[in-house]
């Protein structure tokens, strides 16, 4: 990216204030940002600048493949406190299938000898890994789980590759693997481990407040913008790809926003999709997601019939209920959590209050040794103490 397409959008950073006074985040991305290290340096230095003069707190967030961290580098993402999510699909197999060099060769040992070098200097700020699940790995959910939380990297999110072509074999597999997932999921708790796992976490959450996502939604233009190499602005970064689609361009930081092909853009994408309109699963779902949904049709308001597969695996099986109600989230057990590192998106739909004792429950499918809390959260008042329920 040339230095004055950055400026620019530094600028806008500064001048737009979508989040109401809470501050910005300038989020790195590509392709591998960190081929424009040197870049990252200057921006950094002139925005923590700008940022003490107009008194606006600005935090740094980078995705990276973890292929080129050197000592320097990972320190001086320590030094400027960097959000950092690593991008790792799991054990070799899984993550060498569809990520190699130019030259044929697997990047996983690449991957790992980066991101331990980078835990043994910052280890609380390499936690996070983003997995892509293609159709080529869709079977080896549980042990790309096992191998990201041997490394540390316990805030996983497994994202689908929607753009691929998902045949129904496939999605047998996936849907045995999501089974699989689900108890190392259980017995990573069983075990006081800490973990976040975006499949199942979200999907309770949303159960918790019945509400699409649990906690929110695609802003998708509203709250943040991409700027690509030659200035133009997207809605999101799934959509930017080779920064080709005219459609779904909302400005440029030359002439800024443009509100108009914006609204235009989000009032389409919350145009709830005929066919879902009546499912009872549609608020476990992300048919609201306007980069996927034009990922997958064409369209930011049209959902497919594999992600409506992948949604009722996921919600409408009732599977990851069963995973709540196994965890003490749901059901009569809703308001118990039972261990104390509650995952990341159920920790924020709940609203926790006035610990009292431990829990000791006699069903063997609820892990045991969690602290009695009450909850007021959506369609659930349960309070419990002794495993017996005694008031709601």
């Amino acid at each position: 990216m040339p230095m004055e397409v950055a400026r620019r959008g530094i600028d806008m950073l500064f001048a737009e204030d979508p989040a109401g006074g809470r501050g910005r985040e300038l989020a790195f991305f590509g392709g591998e940002p960190l081929l424009g290290f040197p870049l990252i340096q200057a921006l950094v230095a002139e925005v923590e600048e700008r940022s003490q003069r107009e008194s606006i707190p600005v935090s740094f967030h980078l995705v990276t493949n973890g292929t080129l961290l050197t000592e320097p580098i990972v320190r001086f993402m320590a030094e400027h406190r960097f959000r950092i999510a690593v991008s790792l699909d799991g054990d070799p197999q899984a993550h060498d299938a569809n990520r190699r060099f130019r030259n044929g060769r697997g990047s996983h040992r690449a991957v790992v000898a980066g991101i331990q070098l980078a835990r043994s200097i910052a280890p609380e700020q390499w936690s996070r890994a983003f997995a892509v699940v293609h159709p080529s790995n869709a079977g080896m959910l549980p042990e790309s789980f096992d191998a990201l939380l041997e490394l540390g990297l316990w805030d996983m999110a497994f994202n689908l590759d929607v753009g691929c072509a998902w045949d129904r074999a496939t999605r047998g597999r996936y849907g045995a693997a999501l089974r699989q997932l689900g108890d190392r999921y259980i017995g990573a708790y069983r075990q006081g481990r800490k973990v976040a796992l975006n499949l199942f976490d979200s999907k309770i959450a949303a159960a918790i407040t019945d509400h699409p996502y649990g906690l929110k939604r695609c802003s998708f233009g509203c709250l943040e913008l991409h700027v690509t190499p030659a200035g133009r602005l997207y809605p999101c970064d799934r959509v930017v790809r080779e920064d080709s689609d005219d459609d779904l361009v909302i400005g440029d930081v030359w002439s800024g926003l443009d509100l108009t092909r914006r609204d235009a853009q989000v009032t389409t994408k919350n145009a709830m999709d005929p066919d879902c309109a009546g499912c009872d699963f549609r608020n476990r779902c992300i048919h609201w997601c306007g980069c996927v949904n034009h990922i997958m049709t064409g369209s930011v308001c049209s959902i497919t019939g594999v992600a409506r597969s992948v949604v009722f695996q996921l919600g409408g099986s009732g599977y990851v209920d069963s995973l709540g109600k196994r965890l003490g989230l749901l059901g009569v057990q809703a308001v118990v959590p039972a261990y104390p590192q509650i995952p990341t998106h159920c920790r924020k739909a709940w609203k926790p209050f006035d610990v009292r004792q431990r829990v000791v429950s006699d069903d063997p499918e609820v892990v045991s040794g969690a602290y009695e809390r009450r909850y007021v959260e959506g369609r659930h008042r349960v309070v419990v103490m002794d495993g017996e329920v005694v008031g709601r």
